[in-house]
């Protein structure tokens, strides 16, 4: 009865959530209307933009939980995200929810698209071919990291682009997952311990109101181990910070 249960329960989301989707795309494609999502406390109710819905309108249909692009530049990371509240789903099947060893990229179940936090954190698998998250790890070569310290994420909310601030070594289980903050000098605090753990040093600008995004993988130099990159959300229509990268000599560990 129980496993009946869960069934119908899960049945009754996914028909719910698909008529949600099937409205905005209604919606959009024929009148240009726009879905509101919830506000984050102190900004502007967030908007679905119809260009936005249009381009990704096939995508949505292959799979409702889709919530974004990522293209990080110099990798082959250039793939659809997904978000789906059942964290380990997504460790096991694709982007069109077959099982599959790659998995996808997906956010944490506690960033969902609407609200995500001031920290919103994409896991893939480090696959030996290099896909997935497999060329994150370019990020541990200083020079790589020059060239392409910006990369995008594409949503139905607009383009977003980051600039790395930290690339880390770090066990699972580490602060780097903490995805909200009480105040905005938490945040401030937050990033700035990233920085002093991070391989590399960076004199670019952090404020407490910014927005960060974690990209993290597994890693093989200790159990547990993961592969971490953030980066700060950066104004709207800025395409780069100027900003110095360096060996982190004064690097710190708290584990």
């Amino acid at each position: 009865m129980l496993i009946i249960n869960k069934n119908l329960h899960s049945a009754a989301i996914f028909i719910i959530r698909r008529a949600a989707l099937l409205l905005i795309l209604v919606s959009t494609l024929l009148f240009g209307a726009v879905g509101h999502a919830p506000a984050m406390p102190g900004s502007a109710p967030l908007r679905y933009l119809p260009e936005k819905v249009k381009k990704y309108a096939d995508w949505i249909a292959k799979n409702d939980d889709f919530c974004g692009w990522l293209n990080i530049p110099g990798t082959v990371m250039d793939y659809p995200v997904v978000y789906g509240p059942d964290y380990f789903f997504y460790v096991d099947n694709d982007f069109y929810k077959k099982p599959s060893k790659k998995g996808a990229v997906f956010t944490d179940y506690r960033n969902p698209p609407a609200d995500p936090g001031q920290n919103l954190i994409l896991y893939a698998h480090n696959m030996k071919d290099g896909s997935m998250f497999g060329n994150l790890k370019k990020f541990n070569d200083l020079s790589f990291l020059r060239k392409n310290p910006v990369f995008t994420y594409d949503t139905m909310y607009g383009k977003q682009r980051y600039q790395v601030f930290a690339v880390l070594i770090v066990p699972m289980d580490y602060l780097h997952t903490q995805v909200r903050f009480k105040t905005p000098e938490d945040f401030k605090t937050f990033t700035e311990h990233m920085r002093s753990i991070s391989l590399f040093t960076t004199d670019l600008e952090i404020y407490e109101n910014d927005e960060m995004i974690t990209l993290s993988t597994c890693w093989y130099d200790f159990e547990d181990a993961r592969f971490v990159v953030q980066a700060v959300r950066l104004p709207e229509g800025m395409e780069k910070i100027q900003a110095e990268y360096d060996v982190n000599k004064n690097r710190e560990k708290y584990w």
